[in-house]
């Protein structure tokens, strides 16, 4: 890796792609969401290292992309899921890898040269309209104690 980072201009882009997974937690994706956080987080702190030479490093997470992968994958799902899947998008439709480009053509262009160590999710408001869970205030970690 260091020796790549010689070959990056300064002022140079990076992004990498990971996917909404890594924080929606879809049922099924275990291997997939663990190598895609790594990628997080390397990103993350790739970003501070090269953050001198004015290299942004950024990761792009995509939500649900009609994709030959998503097909494979939609092919062993229930139609039911399928549909409360669209139900979480807004307009009702899966991205295309055209939305995700021009996300990425973004992050590569001089007027991203402020953005940096960011996780775009490029996903029409998936993760921020997702149903929240109540969190429990009070956790009991034994019959004799509550921790606040």
């Amino acid at each position: 890796m260091r020796e790549g980072l010689k070959h990056i201009a300064d002022g140079g882009r990076i992004v990498c792609v990971s996917t909404i997974g890594t924080v929606h937690n879809l049922l099924g994706g275990a291997c997939d969401f663990d190598s895609k956080a790594a990628v997080e987080q390397f990103c993350g702190v790739l970003a501070r290292e090269l953050a001198s030479r004015g290299i942004t490093v950024n990761t792009v997470s995509p939500g649900f992309v009609d994709t030959e992968m998503f097909h494979g994958l939609l092919a062993e799902t229930p139609s039911d899921t399928l549909q409360k899947l669209l139900d979480q998008t807004p307009p009702a439709r899966f991205g295309t890898p055209g939305d995700i480009a021009k996300t990425v053509a973004f992050l590569v262009s001089p007027g991203a040269a402020w953005v940096t160590r960011q996780n775009l999710a490029v996903d029409e408001a998936v993760l921020s309209l997702r149903e929240r869970r109540p969190r429990n205030r009070r956790r009991t970690c034994c019959a004799h104690c509550t921790q606040a």
